[in-house]
């Protein structure tokens, strides 16, 4: 955050559930962060309350379909944990579902790997030619409907 600050980015770093900026905004950017939250549903309700009409949310979160999990999975006998500090895992129908609770329509849904040169990331690669549901991550654009 601080080294945007330093490009002119106006960064503010609050609690995303609480927060009140008294404006609306065209873009919120909510990157590696729903899966974060204590509840991403208060999450939604304030990014939305942040949004103007025809504004755009943008945000990512890890994949639970990743060929990392079921990896994990057959090698640590379906014992796998999540990244301590993830309170939740999601797919895409499950983070499609909360979007129309709350009003969002779905614009834009990519999956994506890190490209990182550890042999589980040229695994995750591989594997993901064979379905775009197995990467890691899971990015939406979503508008307000």
């Amino acid at each position: 955050a601080e080294k945007l600050k330093n490009l002119w980015f106006n960064i503010i770093c609050w609690d995303a559930e609480t927060i009140d900026l008294q404006e609306k905004f065209d873009v919120v950017i909510a990157w590696d962060l729903i899966e974060h939250v204590n509840n991403p549903w208060i999450f939604l309700e304030n990014v939305k309350k942040h949004l103007k009409e025809e504004g755009c949310f943008i945000f990512n979160t890890p994949n639970a379909y990743s060929i990392n999990f079921l990896f994990r999975g057959l090698f640590l006998g379906w014992n796998v944990k999540q990244f301590s500090e993830h309170l939740y895992l999601f797919t895409e129908d499950l983070i499609e579902n909360l979007l129309y609770r709350f009003w969002f329509s779905v614009k834009f849904v990519e999956y994506f790997s890190h490209k990182e040169n550890k042999i589980l990331s040229y695994i995750i690669r591989f594997f993901s030619f064979f379905s775009k549901k197995w990467h890691e991550n899971i990015l939406f654009i979503v508008k307000l409907k």
